[in-house]
């Protein structure tokens, strides 16, 4: 029987979640009405990787001892950078900028460049 570990995290926004999740390569996402993401594993850990929404209205993750093997650190590093630049991207096109640029470094750093529109 899976040993499950409930992960606390600072993300909030669902849209932005999904969208890196989806970055990363997840599918099958399923939304349900109280904003509880979810989706299955790979192969063998099949079972479902759950993102609920807690009291202070951040997300949590609810995934087994072995799907933790491959859903690692680096993994949930690169998830959140993902969650970063969506919210990043959108704060941008609000406050009226223009992406101009985008590259990424050997060491997986983001550099945007923009420009105010108008």
């Amino acid at each position: 029987m899976s040993h499950f570990s409930t992960i606390k995290t600072q993300l909030v926004s669902q849209g932005h979640l999904i969208q890196a999740l989806h970055d990363m390569g997840v599918q099958n996402l399923k939304v349900d009405k109280k904003e509880t993401i979810r989706f299955r594993g790979h192969g063998l850990l099949n079972t479902e990787i759950r993102f609920s929404r807690n009291a202070q209205g951040r997300f949590e993750v609810r995934i087994s001892d072995e799907q933790r093997r491959t859903f690692d650190t680096l993994w949930f590093q690169n998830l959140m950078q993902r969650y970063a630049y969506h919210v990043a991207i959108d704060m941008i096109r609000q406050q009226d900028f223009e992406l101009v640029n985008e590259s990424t470094s050997e060491d997986n750093t983001i550099h945007l460049t923009l420009r105010r529109m108008g």
